[in-house]
């Protein structure tokens, strides 16, 4: 057995680079809203969740005692995981059940190392075959037991990376939903935005779009 063998089959393999026919986006929106009837809320919330596919990721409700100075009244922790296409809506959804004081959204472009971990495994998978074709054919122990080794190795980071893909797509697929909730008895006001504030938020919306 050559070690230059299995080293010129490993870097073949990594210079054929899979192809993403999409942008791989790990999306996340965060909401602060309130509401008079947090068990309204929460039965709203649990319901949409389920027609749109998704799932509750955690969830903790907190009694008035953590938070004194809202008249002893609940407050809410929820983390959401919904479908990547089913975002908008379901963030639309909260909005009409509740009073949303202020929201923000990040998404993160892990594009480019996902191709690299897959053609990491594409490598692997390569190399994998390339071995168990080799053990048919060890010539003694010596040679086999080397081979078994490595395959052992691969076999391990191919589980790794599969993982990793896996953990990924997950990520992608479904968006992630931070939502604090606080149970008021009169609800906030939501100040419309000025002339110069629509002005501003257009700009940004324009720089993103570019």
């Amino acid at each position: 057995l050559k070690r230059e063998e299995l080293d010129s089959d490993y870097e073949a393999s990594t210079d054929e680079k899979p192809s993403v026919t999409q942008r791989k986006l790990i999306r996340k929106i965060y909401l602060s809203t309130e509401t008079e009837d947090m068990d309204t809320l929460l039965a709203a919330i649990d319901s949409k969740v389920s027609a749109l596919g998704g799932y509750m990721e955690s969830r903790e409700v907190y009694t008035g005692s953590r938070y004194a100075s809202y008249d002893s009244r609940r407050h809410a922790d929820l983390v959401i995981r919904i479908p990547k296409d089913k975002l908008d809506e379901f963030v639309a959804h909260v909005g009409k059940e509740s009073n949303i004081t202020s929201s923000n959204e990040t998404s993160d472009d892990v594009t480019l190392t996902y191709v690299a971990v897959q053609s990491r495994m594409t490598a692997l998978q390569k190399e994998e075959a390339r071995l168990l074709a080799l053990i048919d054919k060890a010539a003694n122990l010596t040679e086999l037991l080397e081979l078994e080794k490595r395959l052992t190795e691969v076999r391990t980071e191919l589980e790794n990376v599969t993982s990793q893909l896996l953990l990924y797509d997950n990520l992608v697929d479904f968006g992630t939903i931070d939502i604090s909730i606080q149970e008021v008895q009169t609800l906030t006001p939501v100040e419309e935005p000025s002339f110069w504030q629509r002005i501003t938020t257009g700009f940004m919306e324009s720089l993103r779009n570019l």
